[in-house]
C-alpha cells in the first residue's frame, strides 16, 4: 500500500481534538505544539504581536535560558533586544543586543544588533 501525502489523508485539527475529547488519549496537534521547546516559545511571539513587549521579553529570555542550544535561541535573544527597545528601555536594549552579539558574533541579525547595541 503506497502512502499518499495528500491533505485528505491527514486528520484535521478539529477531528483530532474531537477524538481526544471522546476519550482518545492520542495527543492533539495543539498539545504537541505546546510541549517542549516549541511550547516554551509559542507564547512569546503572541505577546510580541499583541504589543506586550515586557512579557514577550521575559518569555524570550526564559526560552533562551531553558533551551540555549535550540536553533531558535538566536531569534529569541535578538527579539529580547527588540522588545526592550520597543518599551523604550534603551540600556536594556543595548545590553540585550550586546548579549546577542556575544553569543552570535556572525548571526543573521548582526547588523541590526550592532545598531541596537550602539543605541541607534
Amino acid at each position: 500500500m503506497a502512502f499518499s501525502s495528500s491533505p485528505q489523508n491527514f486528520p484535521s485539527v478539529s477531528r483530532v481534538a474531537f477524538a481526544r475529547e471522546k476519550g482518545n488519549l492520542a495527543p492533539t496537534v495543539e498539545s504537541r505544539a505546546k510541549s517542549g521547546a516549541g511550547g516554551a516559545l509559542a507564547t512569546a511571539p503572541t505577546a510580541f504581536t499583541a504589543g506586550d513587549y515586557a512579557r514577550a521579553a521575559q518569555l524570550f529570555a526564559a526560552f533562551e535560558q531553558t533551551y540555549p542550544t535550540d536553533d531558535r535561541s538566536e531569534d529569541a535573544v535578538f527579539l529580547m533586544a527588540v522588545c526592550r527597545a520597543r518599551v523604550r528601555d534603551e540600556s536594556g536594549a543595548r545590553l540585550a543586543a550586546r548579549h546577542y552579539l556575544q553569543r552570535y558574533p556572525y548571526g543573521l541579525r548582526q547588523a541590526e544588533a550592532e545598531r541596537l547595541a550602539e543605541g541607534r
